[in-house]
């Protein structure tokens, strides 16, 4: 019992250590700006930086900043995780958790993306891959009257239903004459089995006129959760660099 504690103290340490910010005065400036020279030409077209100035995201950024501060948080989350990982996924332990939300972008972000402030119908929007539906709820917030999604966890499943957004299944969610004018990937590609079948579902899923909203994590390393265990993409990979300058795609 003894061994076990240190185990978990030096891990929750070790957590601690890595995930805690530095003093204010001591943080670097971050980084949303990008060298467009670098970028091929129809990258470079339509490459739209968007700041951390806005409230919602400074907002963000000061949570991050008191969680990565608070020692007996991370002593709690991982005495509680080394106990669910041996039951549940990583996805689901973070919804179980409220843990790992994901912030890709602010609504005031998500308005310099999409096209809100012309004529444009927002009327359906499907997200792949949705988690706790952070995101889901911003595309909500912009007016989409029917917001849908897929997520493969179960827990995530159930806080996505539980926030009223009707929860389609993996497999068969592109099935039906059903098109959607967004249709929303952020952060899936490299943690699905067939990426490229998902990018042509998605794309024939779209309306006329409908946009299709990627994020991608650099650098790309696909695998796919398989419950408590790993395994590797059957698709090879779609992605030939490292670095979004470089981006080379199949």
């Amino acid at each position: 019992m003894r061994l076990v504690s240190r185990v978990l103290l030096r891990s929750a340490l070790s957590s601690y250590q890595e995930s805690r910010e530095p003093e204010e005065e001591d943080l670097p400036q971050y980084m949303y700006s990008c060298d467009k020279s670098r970028l091929a030409p129809e990258l470079s077209r339509c490459f739209v930086e968007l700041g951390p100035d806005d409230e919602e995201t400074q907002a963000f950024l000061a949570s991050c900043r008191r969680h990565s501060s608070n020692l007996c948080l991370h002593l709690l989350y991982n005495c509680l995780r080394m106990v669910l990982c041996l039951f549940l996924s990583q996805t689901s332990i973070n919804g179980l958790l409220e843990t790992g939300k994901m912030f890709l972008f602010s609504r005031q972000q998500l308005c310099k993306l999409l096209p809100v402030h012309q004529p444009w119908p927002l009327n359906s929007v499907m997200e792949i891959g949705a988690g706790d539906g952070n995101i889901s709820e911003k595309y909500r917030s912009l007016g989409a009257a029917s917001v849908c999604a897929t997520e493969a966890s179960g827990v995530m499943r159930r806080v996505l239903r539980k926030k009223g957004f009707k929860v389609l299944d993996v497999e068969t969610w592109d099935r039906g004459p059903h098109k959607y004018d967004v249709v929303s990937c952020l952060n899936v590609l490299d943690r699905c089995s067939r990426p490229l079948s998902l990018l042509r579902q998605m794309a024939d899923k779209l309306d006329s006129g409908g946009l299709l909203v990627l994020a991608l994590v650099f650098p790309f390393e696909p695998f796919v959760e398989n419950g408590v265990y790993m395994r590797a993409c059957i698709t090879h990979s779609i992605i030939h660099s490292e670095t979004f300058p470089t981006l080379q795609c199949c």
